[in-house]
């Protein structure tokens, strides 16, 4: 019961989170005195009046989600930093993943490599949109596949296998490749996903003849 309770306040500090984070984007002053009582009702030891908050944030959450996406969507300012955690974009971008939103999928998967105007002097393997993606999971992948599909090479790309990987495992996302690969009607989006299943492939084998050798 604890664990339940501290993964719904958990929902709850996020649900707020974006609702500080939108208002803070949108100069919404009105909004801010309702995210205060908002925050009353939570902590108040009046049942009826925690569920009504609760009913609140619940049904703002596609309004939120809509809004969060417009800030992943907003225009990159130079010498942004493209994997500092505490810029509006990226914070949206954690949020979105948190809220399991797969409405943002399409958004998300843009970027999954820096913009060209974004600082990397910080930048880490681990970029927030993979993070992102990962925790929304299965609906992420038909969009990875398209994202593959169109990419030949580079961050993004490798990216987005890393994802299918760790979101379907290994095998099962060999399948999806195969079964993508059949679909694909285009020649050159259907080369690059061969492409991407035959290095696989690869991979598996050299891994089977470094065990085979170390025995």
């Amino acid at each position: 019961m604890r664990y339940v309770n501290r993964v719904i306040g958990m929902s709850v500090i996020l649900l707020l989170m974006a609702i500080f984070l939108v208002l803070e984007c949108t100069s919404c002053g009105k909004g801010q005195s309702r995210v205060d009582n908002l925050i009353q009702s939570i902590a108040s030891g009046n049942e009826k009046e925690r569920t009504a908050a609760y009913d609140e944030l619940r049904h703002s959450r596609a309004k939120m989600i809509q809004d969060l996406i417009a800030i992943v969507n907003q225009p990159v300012v130079q010498g942004e930093q493209y994997a500092n955690t505490t810029t509006p974009r990226n914070l949206a971008i954690y949020l979105l993943g948190n809220m399991r939103a797969p409405e943002a999928v399409p958004h998300l998967v843009n970027w999954l490599a820096p913009h060209p105007q974004q600082d990397t002097t910080w930048f880490t393997d681990v970029a927030p949109a993979v993070v992102a993606l990962a925790q929304i999971g299965k609906p992420a992948v038909p969009h990875l596949l398209k994202l593959i599909s169109i990419t030949p090479k580079g961050e993004a790309r490798d990216r987005a296998i890393w994802l299918i990987k760790n979101i379907e495992g290994e095998e099962c996302g060999k399948i999806i490749l195969k079964k993508a690969i059949e679909q694909e009607k285009d020649p050159e989006k259907k080369a690059n996903l061969e492409k991407v299943l035959s290095s696989l492939k690869k991979i598996n084998e050299q891994i089977g003849e470094n065990k085979g050798e170390g025995e």
